[in-house]
């Protein structure tokens, strides 16, 4: 006889015990799928794909749109050195710009874009730009879709001590 009553409650029990596990396995599934969707939507868009149309630098922009040509030279007193990144999105996207010196990150910017952008670089205190060899990575979710190289030198300097050399060479004459 008392195994008759333990037998319902045993079957009640077992029927709860069942019933949170599969609200528990439930809610787990469930949230995986929320997190999945989520991931898949910051990764993918329905409108098409993000391409990289251009991108370059330069020390100017011009009004009305229109793109001044890319530098690979650049002198140390200028007062700004811009990157100019053109992308074909559907939506704007976060774009990662960081500039490098010599090998060593200097400057790290991010902006949405979905159409262009104008990133720029310049001193704090409003000197020169040190000398050197410069690359801006242009990134999209760490991924780099290009990388610029540049240069930073006193070309006129350059060109004065070679004039002076061959002043000094010819007595004076060129």
């Amino acid at each position: 006889m008392n195994t008759q009553l333990d037998s319902p409650k045993k079957r009640w029990r077992n029927q709860i015990v069942l019933l949170i596990t599969i609200s528990i396995l439930t809610c787990i599934i469930l949230g995986s799928f929320l997190i999945f969707l989520s991931i898949r939507s910051k990764l993918t868009f329905k409108s098409g794909p993000i391409y990289l149309v251009d991108a370059r630098i330069t020390t100017e922009l011009y009004q009305g749109g229109n793109y001044p040509p890319s530098k690979d030279k650049i002198r140390p007193n200028e007062p700004k050195i811009y990157c100019l990144v053109s992308l074909s999105s559907p939506k704007a996207v976060d774009i990662t710009v960081e500039w490098y010196r010599n090998g060593k990150l200097i400057y790290k910017d991010h902006s949405p874009i979905k159409t262009w952008s104008v990133f720029s670089l310049k001193t704090t205190d409003g000197s020169n730009f040190p000398e050197g060899e410069y690359r801006v990575d242009i990134k999209l979710l760490n991924t780099i879709l290009r990388s610029i190289m540049f240069s930073v030198s006193d070309t006129n300097l350059a060109y004065k001590q070679t004039i002076g050399v061959l002043m000094q060479e010819n007595g004076g004459e060129t």
